[in-house]
């Protein structure tokens, strides 16, 4: 363990005293800063601090902070400075697991922050990786080799475990693949009779992040495991399913050219084309649901003749029509918290979409697109669903769209079958990192193929 003494030291220097950091953001974090109006709401631009209304929400102290776990994910080259290092997200990874399998732990840490309970402060211990430090190591020193004691003052503070060597540390799981009692889909199609779960199976919720989760049967529409899919959540980007079927909705030719305005500027992820630049519908499109783009979904709705507001009811309008009635819409981008739905409706919402619109269904089961501009300028896009772009994970993927904001954490939509060609709509909502939310999903769709039996 001493070979990591030197490089745990170093970075638990920056990472727990942050007196020992950076001054002040560096540049590019200050330009990401500026992009993200949701970062705005969360951080405060003259000390770069949480705002005291957020500091229940996240598990963040500043904005470099927020780098640090998060940020770098969403812009491994613009934030590099900001790069946690690959053992400390492994050991990380690794002690979130702990957590979700021991119950005393998650009876004096908080799931979401990690924070210990106010019930709980007689342990004298801030969050669960001080516990980590403190004990955990103890326990688990080659998982949790990161946390190595070497560089605090000698512990005299209790253990928090139980000290009942028979205590259970294993999260109860639950009895039945559904939690919620839910009636089938109303899917696009969708007939026939549903697969049967197998007799005693039981999936792990306890080892998902996910806030909400949903997978059903596409032919059918049978809830096959479900976990708060009736809970409302902003859905972030996934919004630009239902912006990309009002403006096909609309008429108007994909090959319309359209000019990327100042107004088109709103901040999150964007087509990296100046303002000026021209495209044609199609490629807006493509911008828009492979690569994410905010920019380009604001001049998509541009594109219309109608203005934002106008356009932001026509959203709600379709979403009535379809039958979302726990759905609405606050602005085409996502980026608005506004933008609300639950996890059942979003299934049929993705459903909808894939079985209506060729363009939608193309662009959501497109890994890699080229576009370019009227004026020649390129751009690559690859799809923020890394469960269609992964070559190596075994499963077909048919469609989906990500959804990301500081609040709703990451979201994701997706259709997807086995080898067995026995197609499935997954939907989940709040995992904790961008890796989860895939990993999770597949977790979940492999599950429903392993335990339950089709007609």
């Amino acid at each position: 363990m001493k070979r990591h003494s030197l490089s745990v030291l170093a970075f638990s220097a920056i990472l727990f005293f942050p007196f020992l950091s950076q001054a002040a953001p560096t540049e590019e974090l200050r330009d990401v800063y500026h992009e993200r109006p949701d970062l705005q709401a969360v951080f405060r631009d003259t000390d770069w601090r949480i705002r005291d209304t957020q500091t229940a929400k996240h598990d963040l102290t500043d904005l470099e902070d927020w780098a640090k776990k998060w940020g770098y994910g969403e812009y491994p080259e613009r934030l590099r400075d900001y790069s946690p290092g690959s053992e400390y997200l492994a050991c990380r990874e690794v002690l979130k697991n702990i957590y979700n399998q021991r119950t005393d732990l998650q009876k004096i840490f908080d799931p979401s922050t990690w924070n210990i309970r106010p019930a709980a402060d007689t342990h004298q211990l801030t969050d669960l990786e001080d516990w980590a430090r403190k004990w955990g190591y103890g326990e688990y020193p080659s998982d949790l080799y990161f946390y190595s004691p070497d560089d605090i003052a000698e512990k005299d503070v209790p253990a928090p475990s139980d000290t009942d060597e028979t205590a259970d540390r294993t999260a109860p799981e639950t009895t039945a693949g559904k939690i919620d009692p839910l009636s089938p889909l109303d899917l696009p199609g969708a007939n026939g009779r549903g697969p049967t779960m197998k007799a005693g199976a039981s999936f792990p919720f306890s080892l998902v992040t996910a806030d909400s989760l949903l997978v059903a049967d596409a032919a059918s529409g049978e809830v096959l495991l479900s976990k708060n899919s009736l809970a409302q959540w902003p859905i972030a980007s996934i919004t630009k399913l239902m912006t990309a079927m009002v403006v096909l909705d609309s008429g108007i030719p994909l090959n319309r050219v359209m000019t990327l305005e100042t107004q088109d500027e709103v901040g999150g992820a964007r087509l990296r084309m100046d303002v000026g630049s021209r495209l044609t519908v199609q490629n807006l499109l493509y911008a828009t649901l492979i690569g994410s783009a905010n920019n380009t979904a604001h001049a998509l709705a541009r594109s219309t003749g109608l203005s934002i507001p106008e356009f932001v009811a026509e959203m709600n309008r379709k979403a009535e029509e379809i039958g979302l009635t726990e759905t609405a819409f606050a602005d085409p981008t996502g980026l608005e918290l506004d933008n609300v739905s639950n996890a059942r409706e979003v299934a049929v919402m993705l459903a909808y979409a894939m079985d209506n619109y060729h363009e939608i269904r193309r662009a959501a089961s497109t890994s890699k697109q080229t576009v370019m501009s009227m004026d020649g300028e390129i751009r690559e896009l690859e799809h923020t669903n890394k469960l269609l772009t992964d070559p190596n994970n075994g499963l077909y993927v048919l469609g989906g769209k990500t959804g990301y904001l500081i609040e709703s954490q990451w979201n994701l939509a997706l259709k997807v079958r086995d080898h067995r060609k026995r197609p499935v709509i997954a939907v989940i909502f709040g995992s904790d990192a961008q890796n989860w939310v895939f990993s999770e999903t597949e977790r979940a769709v492999t599950w429903v193929w392993d335990n339950y039996v089709w007609p």
